[in-house]
C-alpha cells in the first residue's frame, strides 16, 4: 500500500513539471491529500488546478470537489497567462497550496490573495503645456563685428554688428509668443569681460516676460548698437549653469535651452581663456540633454569659419534638437532669417512637444503608440520625421518633420497617446 502511495505522488510531481495544461494533483492517502499545483509553462495559465482525486483505501480519503479559492497554487508561466485564482482543492484534512505567483508574460501587475490588476489598453489626447525656454545670449566681444566677421575700430560695428541683427529678432519673437511660451534670459559672460558666468539669470523664466527681457538687453547694448563689456565665449560654463537653473523650475512643462552664439567656445581654463573648449561645450550640451533639457543651437553669422560649423553642428546633435539638413545647427545671417528660425523653434518647443499623461492601471510610459487624427505616427529616434521621447523620464514626446508641420499647420488636429500593455 505504501509503495502505491509513493507511485501516485511521483506521478503528480511529474505532471507538475510537464509543459501541458495545468491539472490538479492526485489525492494522497492516510494523512490527507495535498492540494493540486498548477502546471508551469502550460499553454494556458493554471487557475489553481483541479481538485485531487479521491484516494483509494487508507484511513482518510481525498474529498475531491471544486478547486479552493483561498491561497493557491503557482500560476502558469505560459505567455499571456493570468495569475492563479486559488489552489487546488485539498483533500479532507489536506494542506492548502502556497499563494499564487503571476506567470511570465502574464498581463498582470500584481497578485495578492488571488486578486490581480490586469492591464487595460487605453488612449487619451496628448497634453499641451507652455514650454519653458531659457535664452543663452552670446555677449562676447566678437558680437561687435559685422556679419562678415570684420571688426570695426575703435568701438565696434554698432548698427551693422551681429549683436544689432540679433536683438530685434529676439525681442520680437518673445513679444509675440509670451502668452504661450515661458521665456527667460541669461547672457554669457555676465560677470566680467573675460569668462565670468554667474549662477543667476538676467530674467527669470515665466509668462509675460517680454518687457523684462527688452530692458535687460537694453542694459547690455551700447549707444551705437553693439554689446557692452564684450568678453570671451564660455559656452561650457553657461550651458551647465542653464541646466542647473532649469532643474529648479518646479512646473511640469517641457524645458529647453536656446543657445545663440557666433563662435567657437573658449575659456578652457581661467589662465588660458583663449584656448578652444569645443569638446567641453559639446559635453555640457549632451549632459544638459541627459537631464531633460534639450538645446537648440543658433549660429549668428558663422558660415565664414569651417571649424565653427563643425563645432556648432556637433553641439546641436548633442543637444537633441538638430536642424534637419546640413549644417545641423540653425545658421542665420540676418534679422529676418533669425525671426524665421526662432518661429520654427518655438513651434517645435510649443506645439510639437506634448505631455504623455498618466498611463492606465497596468500600463507603462514605455509602451505607447502615437496617432495623428487616428493615423499612426512612427517613432523616429533620428528625429527626422516621426515622434520620440522628449525627456529621460519619458513623460513627454516630441514630433519632428512632417508630423510637426502638420500639427502646426492644423492639417492634423489631434495627437493621441495609445497605451499598450507591456
Amino acid at each position: 500500500m505504501r509503495l502505491c502511495a509513493i507511485r501516485v505522488l511521483l506521478l503528480a510531481a511529474l505532471l507538475v513539471g510537464c509543459g501541458g495544461k495545468s491539472s490538479g494533483g492526485s489525492g494522497g492517502k492516510g494523512g490527507g491529500a495535498v492540494a493540486g499545483v498548477a502546471g508551469a509553462g502550460g499553454a494556458s495559465a493554471g487557475t489553481g488546478g483541479n481538485a485531487g482525486d479521491a484516494g483509494s483505501g487508507g484511513s482518510v480519503t481525498g474529498s475531491g470537489g471544486v478547486a479552493g479559492t483561498g491561497a493557491g497554487g503557482l500560476a502558469g508561466t505560459g505567455a499571456g497567462g493570468l495569475a492563479g485564482t486559488g489552489g487546488g482543492g485539498a483533500g479532507s484534512g489536506g494542506t492548502t497550496g502556497a499563494a499564487g505567483t503571476a506567470g511570465a508574460g502574464a498581463n498582470v501587475d500584481a497578485a495578492t490573495d488571488g486578486d490581480a490588476i490586469v492591464c487595460t489598453p487605453g488612449e487619451h489626447p496628448a497634453l499641451r503645456g507652455a514650454p519653458d525656454v531659457l535664452i543663452l545670449l552670446d555677449a562676447s566681444g566678437s558680437m561687435n563685428d559685422d556679419v562678415t566677421g570684420q571688426a570695426c575700430q575703435p568701438n565696434g560695428c554698432g548698427a551693422t554688428s551681429k549683436w544689432a541683427l540679433l536683438i530685434p529678432a529676439i525681442e520680437q519673437i518673445v513679444a509675440t509668443t509670451q502668452t504661450r511660451v515661458n521665456w527667460g534670459l541669461k547672457f554669457f559672460p555676465d560677470t566680467d569681460n573675460r569668462c565670468g558666468v554667474s549662477p543667476n539669470i538676467a530674467v527669470p523664466i515665466g509668462p509675460g516676460s517680454s518687457d523684462a527681457i527688452a530692458l535687460a538687453i537694453m542694459a547690455r547694448t551700447s549707444a551705437n548698437g553693439g554689446v557692452t563689456n564684450g568678453g570671451q565665449t564660455p559656452t561650457r560654463v553657461v550651458e551647465t549653469a542653464a541646466a542647473d537653473v532649469l532643474s529648479t523650475v518646479a512646473d511640469t512643462n517641457p524645458k529647453f535651452i536656446l543657445l545663440a552664439t557666433d563662435g567657437i567656445p573658449n575659456c578652457l581654463t581661467t589662465t588660458n581663456i583663449l584656448a578652444d573648449d569645443s569638446a567641453g561645450a559639446i559635453n555640457a550640451v549632451s549632459t544638459a540633454a541627459g537631464r531633460g533639457f534639450a538645446t537648440f543651437v543658433v549660429g549668428i553669422a558663422t558660415g565664414i569659419n569651417p571649424q565653427t560649423e563643425v563645432t556648432l553642428s556637433q553641439m546641436a546633435v548633442a543637444g537633441g534638437r538638430p536642424r534637419s539638413g546640413s549644417p545641423e545647427y540653425y545658421p542665420v545671417a540676418s534679422t529676418d532669417e533669425l525671426l524665421a528660425t526662432l518661429d520654427g523653434i518655438v513651434g517645435q518647443a510649443g506645439m510639437c512637444t506634448l505631455g504623455i499623461g498618466q498611463p492606465p492601471p497596468g500600463g507603462s510610459l514605455d509602451a505607447i503608440d502615437v496617432r495623428g487624427d487616428g493615423a499612426p505616427i512612427a517613432r523616429d529616434v533620428a528625429h527626422v520625421s516621426g515622434w520620440d521621447y522628449a525627456d529621460p523620464g519619458h513623460t513627454s514626446i516630441a514630433l519632428f518633420g512632417a508630423p510637426c508641420t502638420a500639427l502646426r499647420n492644423a492639417t492634423v488636429q489631434q495627437i493621441t497617446i495609445v497605451f499598450r500593455c507591456p
